[in-house]
C-alpha cells in the first residue's frame, strides 16, 4: 500500500448531455456541492434541441467548461470531454443523475491511499416504484473488489457515473467505444479489469434515476450491445455462468413447453453469435432448475427452524398484502402474534387483524426478527430495503 499523501489533485468531471433541460442543473449542482473542491467540470452538449444549453449557461459558473458537438451519442461526448480534461483523475457523471456530497472525497482519498487507478461504488436506483440499492449485498467488499474480475465475467456491476479513473487508464486501455449502442460502461470496464485492479467503496454514493426514455430501457439496443460484447470478448466471459444467471430470473412460472422454447431461442442465439465456443444450453438450464428447487427447499427449512424459535410480539411481518395475511393466519394458529406489519410506504389502513401497520422507516428496533411475507418476485427488493435501513435479522416466507 502506498503512503497517503495529503494532496488534492485536480479531478476532471465529464458530463455528456442530450435534451436534459429538466435534469442537468440537478446533476451539475451535485458535482459543485462536492466536499472535494479541486475539480473542473466539462459538460459536452451532444446536439441538444431543447433548452439544455440555456440552463447550463444560466448557471454562469467559471468552473464549468461547455463543449458542443453534433448529435453523436454519449460515448463520443465522453471522449470529447476526456480529450479536454486536465485533471490527474477523471470522473464520469450522467446528466440525469445525482452524486452524494462526499462521493469524490471518499473515492479520491481511497485511491491515493492505495494502488488502485480506478474506483467505483454502488448506487441508489430510482425506477418508478422499484427503488433500492444496487446491489443488495453492497457491503460485501471482498466480493465487489477482490473477486471483481470473476464477477465481471458473468455480469456488469459498475455504472459509469460511479466510476473514477486515473488518467493513465486512458493511455493504457483507450477511450469509450463509440460503436456500443448500450453497455458502454461494461465494455470499458472489461478492458480496464484485464490490465488494472479496480477499488471499491462499499457505500452508495450516487442516485441513479431511470426513466421511460432512458437508453437503459431500449431492448433493441441492449440485444445489439450483447452481440457486440460476446463477439468482442468471447474468451473473457464465463458463458455458462452468464446463462445460469439469466435462467435464475427468467424461468419462474414457465411450463415445460415455454421453458423448451426459451432454451431453444437462447441456443440458436449463441450459435449465431459465438465464433469459437460451443455451449450446452440445455444442460445449464436443467442444472439451474435443480439448484432453484434446492434453494427453495433450503428456504423452507430455514423458515421452519426460525418460526420454532419465535416469540409473540418479538417479530414483524414485512408485507401486508395477500401473502403477509397468509403468514399471519398460519402463525396465529401457533399462537404467534407479530408486533406489527411492516410496509415500505403505507397507504390506507393503520391496522390489520388489530395489529398496527408501520412504515419501515418508523421502526427503531434493528434487532427485531422480520419475516418477509411477499411473493418471490418482490422478496429481494424488500431485502434491499432492510439492508439499507440496517436490518439484518430477517428470513423469507417460502412462497
Amino acid at each position: 500500500m502506498k503512503e497517503y499523501v495529503a494532496e488534492r489533485p485536480l479531478v476532471s468531471v465529464v458530463i455528456p448531455v442530450y435534451n436534459r433541460m429538466d435534469m442537468i442543473e440537478r446533476s451539475i449542482n451535485s458535482v459543485l456541492n462536492q466536499t472535494y473542491k479541486n475539480i473542473e467540470i466539462i459538460v459536452i452538449d451532444d446536439g441538444s434541441i431543447d433548452d439544455t444549453l440555456k440552463i447550463i449557461e444560466h448557471l454562469s459558473i467559471s468552473d464549468i467548461k461547455v463543449l458542443k458537438q453534433n448529435h453523436r451519442g454519449a460515448n463520443a461526448a465522453r471522449n470529447l470531454g476526456i480529450s479536454a480534461a486536465k485533471g490527474e483523475f477523471i470522473a464520469f457523471q450522467d446528466s440525469d443523475d445525482e452524486w452524494l456530497p462526499n462521493k469524490l472525497e471518499k473515492q479520491i482519498t481511497y485511491m491515493l491511499r492505495s494502488s488502485y487507478e480506478a474506483c467505483y461504488c454502488p448506487f441508489f436506483l430510482y425506477e418508478g416504484s422499484h427503488n433500492g440499492v444496487f446491489f443488495s449485498d453492497y457491503q460485501d467488499k471482498q466480493k465487489y473488489e477482490r473477486d471483481l474480475l470473476e464477477m465481471l465475467k458473468v455480469r456488469n456491476v459498475i455504472s459509469t457515473q460511479t466510476l473514477v479513473i486515473h488518467r493513465n487508464i486512458i493511455s493504457d486501455v483507450g477511450i469509450f467505444d463509440e460503436e456500443m449502442p448500450r453497455c458502454q460502461d461494461y465494455e470499458f470496464v472489461i478492458r480496464i479489469i484485464q490490465k488494472k485492479k479496480i477499488g471499491y467503496i462499499n457505500e452508495p454514493l450516487v442516485k441513479v434515476y431511470r426513466t421511460d426514455n432512458s437508453i437503459s430501457n431500449d431492448e433493441a439496443k441492449q440485444k445489439e450491445a450483447n452481440i457486440i460484447l460476446l463477439r468482442k470478448y468471447e474468451d473473457f466471459f464465463n458463458i455458462e455462468l452468464c446463462l445460469e444467471n439469466i435462467f435464475k430470473y427468467n424461468i419462474n412460472g414457465l411450463n415445460e413447453t415455454e421453458l423448451k422454447k426459451e432454451v431453444e431461442r437462447i441456443d440458436q442465439y449463441l450459435k449465431k453469435t459465438l465464433n469459437k465456443r460451443k455451449v450446452n444450453v440445455y444442460k445449464v438450464a436443467m442444472e439451474t432448475l435443480i439448484q432453484k428447487y434446492i434453494f427453495n427447499g433450503s428456504c423452507s427449512r430455514e423458515y421452519e427452524l426460525r418460526i420454532n424459535r419465535l416469540k409473540s410480539y418479538e417479530f414483524a411481518i414485512y408485507g401486508a398484502g395477500k401473502i403477509g395475511k397468509q403468514v399471519y393466519l398460519e402463525l396465529s394458529q401457533k399462537n404467534l402474534i407479530p408486533k406489527c406489519f411492516l410496509v415500505t410506504n403505507r397507504q390506507g389502513e393503520d391496522e390489520l387483524f388489530g395489529i398496527p401497520i408501520l412504515e419501515l422507516a418508523q421502526m427503531k428496533n434493528k434487532n427485531l426478527e422480520i419475516i418477509i411475507g411477499v411473493s418471490q418476485y418482490l422478496q429481494f427488493s424488500l431485502i434491499e430495503n432492510l439492508i439499507r435501513e440496517g436490518y439484518m435479522n430477517y428470513f423469507r416466507y417460502p412462497y
